[in-house]
């Protein structure tokens, strides 16, 4: 686990801050790079440091992921309705801890390597919808000239205090 979280902030820190790519490039990089990580769980009579391999590259894929959802959220809806898409975006892992076990456990019942199979073939359907055209928002570049002054900041906000 301390290895994801490495890997995870190795990707935000030092790895995406380098880069140009847009957010469906991050997207698509993190979710390629989750999907090799979850597919090293398949390998019968795994090791632990094959394990330890997987999770770190499930890590490094979450740390291009995560923010790219963020980012890709924001650029796709107008100013106000960036507040909702934050708070929506930040209770899906609440979300998913409710409901994984929920639906995943009835699958390691059925056989061990199923949920690592349903994670597969998730990733692969989460990655086939970066290609839809409504996402073609994620490929523009940020346009600073046109962000408007937070109000808690503008000098007449504080007139009357």
């Amino acid at each position: 686990m301390m290895g994801m979280a490495m890997a995870a902030l190795f990707a935000q820190l030092v790895i995406i801050p380098r880069t140009k790519a847009s957010v469906r490039a991050l997207l698509v990089i993190g979710i390629l790079i989750t999907m090799l990580g979850i597919s090293l769980l398949l390998i019968p009579n795994m090791n632990s440091a094959l394990f330890a391999v997987s999770l770190t590259l499930q890590g490094l894929g979450s740390g291009f992921m995560r923010p790219a959802v963020a980012a890709g959220g924001s650029l796709a809806v107008t100013p106000e309705e960036q507040g909702a898409v934050a708070g929506f975006n930040s209770s899906t892992a609440a979300v998913g801890f409710v409901f994984v076990p929920v639906v995943l456990m009835p699958l390691y019942l059925y056989s061990p390597t199923a949920p690592f199979w349903a994670a597969f073939v998730l990733s692969g359907l989460i990655l086939l919808t970066t290609r839809s055209k409504q996402l073609d928002v994620m490929e523009a570049p940020i346009d600073t000239e046109s962000v408007e002054v937070d109000a808690m900041t503008r000098p007449d906000r504080h007139k009357n205090f």
